[in-house]
């Protein structure tokens, strides 16, 4: 599913955007890391993704710097291998008042909009 979201937005949504959009992913980022790191990954047979999930991510990430991640899934399982991965692309937020808060001003410039250490998550401050 993630896989096939990303080929939609490859072939629609990327070739329309620049670094005046901000992309909002919403998602638990809970899936298989080889969706994330394998070309061929997908969990889909009939989807053959040529590239990994993370250079898709990244491109978006590229043309759209101020961009975050919400994620409804309690900050404590962000550890896990896939939610780390994409943490190391976009500034992740819990999908909470705070959290959309936080996203916001990531959005608005009004705060860092780097993305995560694996190890650490500087937003919790």
């Amino acid at each position: 599913m993630f896989t096939e979201f990303l080929f939609y937005l490859r072939e629609r949504g990327l070739k329309r955007i620049d670094r005046t959009w901000s992309v909002v992913f919403a998602g638990d980022a809970w899936m298989s890391p080889f969706e994330l790191t394998h070309a061929g990954g997908a969990i889909d047979l009939y989807h053959d993704n040529r590239e990994c999930g993370l250079s898709w991510l990244r491109r978006f990430r590229e043309r759209c710097p101020n961009s975050v991640w919400l994620n409804p899934e309690p900050r404590r399982i962000w550890n896990a291998p896939s939610a780390r991965l994409i943490r190391e692309v976009f500034p992740m937020f819990e999908l909470t008042l705070d959290g959309l808060s936080e996203a916001v001003d990531v959005i608005a410039g009004r705060r860092s909009n780097q993305s995560l250490d694996p190890s650490v998550n500087p937003w919790t401050h």
